[in-house]
């Protein structure tokens, strides 16, 4: 049969030096999934499976495949999958992405299905911002991609979220958790195939995630996409209700302990209990594990709104500008960074107090 769709399958593996542990569950996951994909292609011969696969760290991308025909697909070893150094997640999607883009451009009949796993949020990346990720996501989405998020050791959903990728997989770290995962990570990608076939789109990629959807829509409960600095009370509750739910399936990580304080801080404050609020932002502030978060920016936000409702208002307009400096000097999380500027509007017309901000800042 002559095949008549190419099917790009990228695969995101993150390299960084937390994956050592693990790494040889990985590897034997890994080669299994190979296996998988080349199973896969055979089945669905009017699908021209094609795959690139790259791995990534604080050191770089490693591209062991582009667009290569399925049966070139090699398995990896402790030779070319050897982790280290960070784990910079948004440059690794930002480059992968727009390199496949790049190269499909001629190209009319296709799909992509981009698969990232990973065991921690990101932390290093110096290109891209969770913003111009999210953005990037929403719009291939719009023209045949599928972006698939598979994670441990941190809030999967909640990191996820925050780039609009909503096909998540969480898995335990260790030899059972990781086998469990790339045997579901197998069937969905025969479930994919199956609804190309069929032209279908699938509701969600994940079974557990289908799962979880139908029980919430069956209890009339909020589905959470993106959890942003105006969400409500309600959609900071579910998601709350994510990471206790993630805590107890990989146990209580730093970062994980610190995703669920952050929310909690926000719940109080949305209620209105202002200093209750403040003091979990301040406990967070005081253990030096948050210092390392991805969220630390966000922290010190949420603290500084704290003080704007206690009337604090000089502090708080002081420490705005503050984070505002820094947030733009990396600019890391243009979310953030617009959070801020709205709070400063609400200040009406502060140019002289920015003024002298800067020329205090200069010396």
């Amino acid at each position: 049969m002559t095949a008549t769709r190419q099917v790009h399958n990228l695969i995101l593996l993150d390299e960084s030096g937390s994956m050592q542990s693990i790494s040889n569950a990985i590897i034997q996951g890994f080669n299994e999934v190979v296996q998988t994909i080349k199973g896969v292609a055979e089945k669905y011969p009017e699908q021209e499976h094609r795959v690139s696969f790259i791995s990534f760290n604080g050191l770089g991308q490693t591209v062991h495949h582009f667009l290569e025909p399925i049966e070139k697909l090699e398995e990896i070893n402790a030779e070319n999958y050897n982790p280290n150094s960070m784990t910079p997640l948004y440059d690794a999607i930002g480059f992968s992405v727009e390199k496949i883009r790049q190269a499909l451009q001629s190209e009319k009949e296709y799909n992509v299905l981009v698969t990232i796993m990973t065991d921690g949020a990101e932390n290093a990346s110096k290109e891209y911002t969770s913003t111009a990720i999210k953005q990037l996501v929403e719009e291939l989405e719009q023209v045949g991609w599928t972006f698939t998020y598979i994670g441990t050791d941190h809030d999967v959903v909640y990191s996820a979220e925050k780039i609009s990728i909503r096909n998540t997989m969480s898995f335990v770290r260790n030899k059972e958790g990781i086998k469990d995962m790339f045997s579901k990570e197998r069937d969905a990608r025969e479930r994919y195939s199956d609804s190309l076939r069929m032209g279908m789109k699938m509701a969600s990629f994940y079974e557990e995630q289908r799962d979880e959807i139908e029980n919430d829509q069956g209890n009339n409960k909020p589905i959470v996409q993106n959890l942003t600095y105006d969400s409500s009370l309600e959609e900071v509750e579910a998601s709350l209700k994510g990471t206790i739910k993630q805590m107890e399936l990989n146990g209580e990580t730093q970062e994980l302990k610190f995703e669920k304080l952050l929310k909690e801080g926000r719940v109080k404050l949305l209620k209105g209990k202002v200093k209750q609020a403040y003091r979990i932002f301040h406990q967070c502030m005081l253990d030096p594990t948050s210092t390392n978060s991805l969220d630390i920016g966000e922290l010190y936000f949420w603290s500084t709104r704290c003080q704007e409702e206690l009337g604090n208002k000089n502090k708080a307009l002081r420490d705005y500008l503050l984070l505002l400096e820094k947030e733009q000097a990396t600019r890391n999380n243009q979310d953030l960074i617009n959070a801020i500027l709205d709070r400063l509007i609400e200040y009406g017309d502060i140019s002289k107090l920015v003024e002298d901000f800067k020329k205090r800042n200069r010396r």
